[in-house]
């Protein structure tokens, strides 16, 4: 006899990729644009988008952290390769041969943001329903 069908929400993991990919983009550009070489700048370039990249992607697939650490720092790598095509594009100078070195620097630094991120994101409320509300009328 087949089990009956769980009520959980569906989870989704292709935003965890995708946050990542957003998150080593706009990391790399901002420290090859403005030319940031201080370790602490190198440490909050990296850091705030990989916390925010987990805080985002975690919201999509609660249940799933390893599946979305993976993802987001997957993408990470990928959005690092991504601002590396885009470099030339923007008039920059000088050569971007050891991207992947970058990209190994963007995740090792982004551990713990990552982490970190997706705690905080399992705290945050998943749908507008879960949120509290002023409200005293229910609906039917």
């Amino acid at each position: 006899m087949p089990s009956p069908p769980l009520n959980r929400p569906t989870e989704k993991l292709l935003p965890a990729f995708a946050s990542g990919i957003v998150a080593g983009f706009l990391g790399s550009m901002v420290s090859v644009v403005f030319e940031l070489d201080s370790l602490l700048a190198m440490l909050l370039t990296y850091g705030i988008p990989s916390f925010v990249a987990a805080c985002t992607a975690i919201l999509f697939a609660r249940s799933r952290g390893l599946e979305v650490w993976g993802l987001v720092s997957g993408g990470i790598a990928v959005g690092v390769g991504l601002s590396v095509l885009v470099h030339p594009a923007l008039g920059s100078t000088g050569e971007r041969n050891l991207w992947p070195v970058e990209a190994l620097m963007f995740n090792v630094v982004g551990l713990g943001p990552i982490w970190f991120g997706i705690h905080v994101g399992r705290l945050l409320p998943h749908r507008a329903s879960d949120m509290p509300s002023k409200s005293r009328w229910r609906g039917p």
